[in-house]
This record gives structure tokens, C-alpha cells and sequence, in this order.
């Protein structure tokens, strides 16, 4: 059987909570399966941080056989 491709783009964020003070947040965005730790992936720092990040940036998972036979949504 083959494996298929699960592609997520991560655009960007909103309003989030500003909890450096004294310097730049060092925003970036996690990614997995399932909360699957051997899945996950990170996008790299937004460029500019802050409240509002962009990344615009698409990570690529590959999903088992198994996995798509019984896929939930999550």
C-alpha cells in the first residue's frame, strides 16, 4: 500500500498574549499527527515576532496506510 501526503500550510496567528516583556517574541508554530511527537514539525521564527506572526510556510506529514484506513479528522 502507499503512504499519502498530508499537506498543511501555516499562514499565521493573532492576538496572541505578549509574554516578553523586556525583548521580541520568537514566534513559530508546532505541528503533528495526532499529538504524535515522532511527527512533529516547526515552522521557523516569524521574521518580525509580535502579537501578529506570519509564516506562510507548508509542512508536509506522511500518513500510513493504517492511519488513513481509520482517519477521524484529528
Amino acid at each position: 500500500m502507499a503512504y499519502r501526503m498530508l499537506e498543511v500550510t501555516l499562514q499565521s496567528a493573532r492576538n496572541l498574549k505578549n509574554v516578553n516583556l523586556m525583548s521580541r517574541l520568537e514566534v513559530y508554530a508546532v505541528a503533528t499527527i495526532s499529538g504524535d511527537p515522532m511527527t512533529r514539525q516547526c515552522t521557523p521564527p516569524a521574521p518580525y515576532g509580535g502579537r501578529h506572526p506570519t509564516w506562510n510556510t507548508t509542512r508536509r506529514f506522511t500518513v500510513p496506510p493504517t492511519a488513513a484506513a481509520g482517519a477521524r479528522g484529528s
